[in-house]
Formats: structure tokens, C-alpha cells, sequence
């Protein structure tokens, strides 16, 4: 982001532009390679026994689809649904309700962008905002920690939101030296458990040529297709920060439920970074977590695209959000509306 390009040392930045001219991006949008990727699929496709259905579970994955009309591309027998890869769609509507109670007792607090505009049952923290209470917009955990160093006399909180790739980030901040006034409200989640709950429910959750391939010869597995910039081990350093951060637990996903071992919670060595023990506030009802007449719950699961919702483009604008799926950049509502897919 343009804001944040002045905080990356000259070194850091010359290592990443040399890293960006070192992969040819351009070559993925050759017509010929996307011929030739179109051509195996439906090849793959055609000896398909019936329709199929495939889950990605990715918001920028969404915005592809979406912006490029990659859907239209597809054989008919073959569909593409967006899973639960929107954290702020998945997060408690409980979370939320805890950061606005922090905040009404008084303490400066601090999330992204997107978090703020979330939709619950208990109001969002834009509207915790508009009656007076201290709610700022972040880029990362080290703005929470300026402003707390900032205001000594505050209690600031950072609510920590996102998959495992936001995980790692704070948990490297909850092990460094830290003010006294600052504490963690997490909302982080494992997408491995969430995955093993929709295909236990018969969900499919597969790639597109490699698994067809898969599908044809009966046999599942995990096929890296970042290979060129992901390792198979992954980033053994970031796995290695967040054990020593966080303890994994059952976590609750809208419209999944509670999850197994999908949640990451401050340990009980570092309790003192907790807001939910300094403040006293956790919650386990969700009984209401998704605003009347709002079919997010379908929308992240695969079962329902956005356009089957009746509150789509009426009653939920990305302007006027009713569902958490219309609040994110990475919800498929939003994604959609932004796209006009379907009106």
C-alpha cells in the first residue's frame, strides 16, 4: 500500500523489487498459456462422470474470478464456489461485541478497516465510533503499539483479525517488548480444521487440473501449486513464532459453528497481553450471530451464491452492509456487488 512504501528500508525494498523482475508475471497472461490451461480442463472435464463442484477458499481468488470473468470460461459441468476464505465473514459477532464493551470502558481500540464496518447482532464499532468511543483504523499491529506508547496513560487494545498469514505477524509482536498499556484482542483462525468440517460435510474443497486429474483416478491429496515462490514445508520461522505465541483451541465460524483446533489464543504465559483477562470480557453465545434474513452463513460455506440471497443489492449494499459478506473487501457479497454480477 502506498502508505505504508515509506516504512520499508531502502535494502528491504530493493530486495523485493528484485524479487518482483525475477518472476515473469507477464507470462500468465498470455493468451497461449491460458489456452493451453483451458484446454486441459476441459479435456479433464469431459471424462467427468457428472457435475462437479469446487471450493477455493481465498478472497483474492474471488476478486479474480470475478474481475476476469474466469467462470465464463469453464465447462458447464464444472463449478467454481468461494468457501470460508474471508476472515472478517468468519469472525464471532461475540469478538466484535467484546471490542466494543473494551472500548466503552474507556480504552483506545484498534483494528483494520474492514473489521470496523462488521455487521452484528450488537451494533459494529463504526457505530461504537459515532456515539464517541476511541475506535482508529490500523495497517498493523505496530501503529496499535505507536499509539499506545503515545498515549501512556490509555489502555490501547490491537483486535487482531486474519488467517495464519496475519497469525504470524502478531505473534511476532506478542513476543517482542511491549508497553504496558498494550494488550491483544485476537480473532485469528486455522483454515485447515474449517476445511476438514465442510468435507466431512460433503463439501469439496479441490484445486482445477490437478484435481480433476485427482478426481478421475479416485485419489485425494495436497498439491502445492505455488511452488515457485512457496515451499512444501512452509515458513518454518512464522510456525515456530506462533507456537511459542499461541495455544490452538475450538473457535467459532460463522456458519460453520464451532471448529475444532481452529483458533489461536494468547498462551497463559502471556496472559498479561490478553484484553479478554485484563478486561474481563468473553462470550460464548452464538445463538444469534448472523443478522436477521442474511444468507453469509450459505455464502461462506458454498451452499448459496450471493445473487440467491433475497437482501443481495436491496437491503445489503456494500455502502449499507446488512451480512459480514457485504462488509469485506474479501467477502464474495462485496466482491460480487463490486464486480455487478447479477443485476
Amino acid at each position: 500500500m502506498p502508505s505504508e512504501t515509506h516504512r520499508i528500508c531502502p535494502r528491504a525494498r530493493l530486495r523485493f523489487i528484485i524479487y518482483l523482475v525475477a518472476i515473469p508475471f507477464s507470462d500468465f497472461r498470455k493468451k497461449e498459456r491460458v489456452d493451453e490451461a483451458l484446454g486441459q480442463i476441459a479435456s479433464l472435464a469431459g471424462k467427468l462422470p457428472g457435475p462437479v463442484k469446487l471450493m477455493h477458499v481465498c478472497g483474492s481468488h474471488e476478486h479474480t474470478l470475478v474481475r476476469w470473468g474466469l467462470r465464463s470460461l469453464l465447462p458447464k459441468n464444472l463449478e467454481l464456489v468461494s468457501g470460508p476464505g474471508c476472515p472478517v465473514c468468519v469472525a464471532s459477532s461475540q469478538e466484535v461485541r467484546e471490542a466494543i464493551e473494551i472500548a466503552e470502558r474507556g480504552a483506545i481500540l484498534c483494528t483494520f478497516g474492514d473489521m470496523i464496518r462488521d455487521v452484528t447482532p450488537y451494533g459494529s464499532l463504526a457505530e461504537a465510533k459515532a456515539r464517541g468511543l476511541d475506535v482508529r483504523i490500523v495497517y498493523s499491529g505496530l501503529d496499535a503499539v505507536r499509539i499506545a506508547r503515545e498515549n501512556p496513560e490509555r489502555e490501547v487494545v490491537f483486535f487482531a483479525i486474519g488467517f495464519e498469514t496475519t497469525a504470524a505477524p502478531t505473534a511476532a509482536l506478542a513476543l517482542s517488548e511491549l508497553p504496558d498499556n498494550f494488550s491483544f484482542l485476537t480473532s485469528h483462525r486455522l483454515t485447515p480444521p474449517a476445511v476438514e468440517v465442510l468435507i466431512a460435510e460433503g463439501v469439496p474443497l479441490r484445486g482445477i487440473i490437478a484435481l480433476l486429474d485427482d478426481i478421475l483416478k479416485g485419489r485425494a491429496g495436497l498439491h502445492n501449486e505455488y511452488a515457485r515462490v512457496v515451499k512444501s514445508e512452509g515458513n518454518a520461522r512464522a510456525q515456530e513464532i506462533m507456537r511459542k505465541a499461541f495455544d490452538v483451541r475450538e473457535a467459532f465460524w460463522r456458519g460453520l459453528g464451532m471448529v475444532p483446533a481452529s483458533g489461536l489464543f494468547l498462551r497463559d504465559d502471556l496472559a498479561h497481553l490478553d484484553a479478554r483477562r485484563r478486561f474481563g470480557v468473553e462470550y460464548h453465545d452464538h445463538a444469534e450471530d448472523m443478522p436477521e434474513g442474511c444468507s453469509c452463513g450459505l455464502v461462506v460455506t458454498g451452499r448459496a451464491y450471493p445473487t440467491d440471497c433475497p437482501l443481495f443489492m436491496s437491503a445489503c449494499r456494500p455502502e449499507n452492509p446488512h451480512g459480514p459478506c457485504m462488509v469485506s473487501v474479501e467477502g464474495t457479497c462485496y466482491i460480487w456487488a463490486k464486480g455487478r454480477i447479477g443485476f
